[in-house]
């Protein structure tokens, strides 16, 4: 089964310290964590435990991602769901795997995603993503200034 502790290195390295880009719509940002999604936090006081600590319980247990057979699903999943959002990426996948795209994970959305070729499924996956990039920068152009910063983290 796939181990948060496996994931959560690579997460916080791709998220990065503090921003605070008047273009990104999530404002204030340190390690993923934005101001608009925890307006209460001091963002800029925000500890790289603190950020863990919400990533496990506002992610990957919500997305049940310890019950996920491969890691490299897992984590590409824990990934897209902290940049996309969980439900958004929870549908993206029940898509991929012809489920029901309700945005919840039950057992049967674990079992097709456990079931389907992880090659298969990490490559649809992240051509999917590319394809919301696609479309968030289309329908807004302020956003096309982070799109290379998004294929690049989809595709690393």
């Amino acid at each position: 089964m796939a181990d948060f502790e496996q994931a959560i290195p690579r997460l916080l390295a791709k998220e990065g310290g503090l921003t605070n880009d008047k273009e990104d719509r999530g404002g204030q940002t340190k390690y993923g964590i934005t101001k608009k999604g925890y307006p209460h936090l001091d963002i800029a006081a925000l500890t790289k435990s603190q950020a863990s600590a919400i990533y496990r319980a506002d992610y990957w247990n919500k997305m049940r991602l310890d019950e996920v057979e491969s890691q490299a699903k897992a984590t590409l999943l824990f990934e897209m769901g902290v940049n996309f959002g969980i439900v958004t990426v929870i549908k993206m996948a029940q898509n991929l795997i012809d489920a029901d795209a309700d945005g919840i994970v039950g057992a049967k959305t674990l079992a097709a995603i456990n079931n389907l070729e992880e090659a298969l499924f990490i490559v649809a996956l992240k051509l999917m993503a590319v394809d919301k990039y696609r479309r968030i920068c289309n329908n807004n152009k302020t956003q096309k200034a982070f799109l290379l910063g998004w294929l690049n983290r989809i595709f690393s």
